[in-house]
């Protein structure tokens, strides 16, 4: 199989001169590729449509016969298929009375609703009213008899304004023990209020005069 020749590709560079560059590599000399012009692309394959018009143009049966077909062949038209006979019925109603006796019968029977005894209740009807005081003493109230609670004196005392008199001292311990130190004297400081003294000075002898 030869491979086609492709002439090398030329560009132009930014400084104007026409230069070549080849594209060859190590793994296209090792494995040639083919020429696919060389090869026609085969024709699409139509088997339905070929198999159609085949059946169609043909007179032979198709055999349609498979193993199971063989081995299992349907049965012949000419054997009778068996039906079985139901027999009469010899059922007859007895004379005797069926005996529905059962133990749960037995132990529980319908003995019926017990009348209800009335103890002149108020939403019978009749209310009888009683003859005797009704009696609400319990064992709890009797143990436990009531006591009267006295009234606590109030031990807040009375909400009054505190009288202020006299000059406050506001001199605490801390401001004793540490008491600020007087930072030196600054000569401009110094001098601008040695000039503002002079300039008052002068203006209390033009206002004399």
């Amino acid at each position: 199989m030869q491979r086609r020749k492709v002439a090398p590709l030329q560009y132009q560079s930014n400084t104007g001169y026409l230069t070549s560059r080849d594209f060859r590599t190590v793994h296209k000399e090792a494995y040639d590729g083919w020429d696919p012009s060389n090869y026609q692309q085969p024709k699409r394959v139509h088997l339905q449509a070929e198999l159609t018009n085949m059946l169609r143009n043909s007179n032979a049966k198709f055999d349609d016969s498979t193993v199971t077909k063989v081995s299992f062949p349907p049965p012949f038209k000419t054997i009778k298929v068996a039906t079985g006979k139901q027999p009469t019925s010899t059922f007859r109603v007895p004379e005797a009375k069926f005996q529905d006796i059962t133990t749960n019968k037995q132990f529980f029977q319908n003995w019926g609703a017990q009348p209800r005894i009335r103890h002149r209740d108020v939403h019978d009807g009749t209310y009888l009213r009683p003859v005797l005081s009704f009696e609400s003493q319990t064992t709890t109230k009797s143990t436990f008899m009531p006591t009267t609670a006295k009234k606590v004196k109030l031990f807040k005392p009375k909400s009054s304004s505190i009288k202020i008199g006299g000059n406050h001292d506001f001199s605490t311990v801390y401001r004793e023990v540490y008491r600020p130190l007087q930072l030196p004297s600054c000569s401009l400081h110094t001098h601008l209020i040695q000039n503002q003294d002079t300039k008052t000075n002068r203006e209390t002898t033009t206002q004399l005069t």
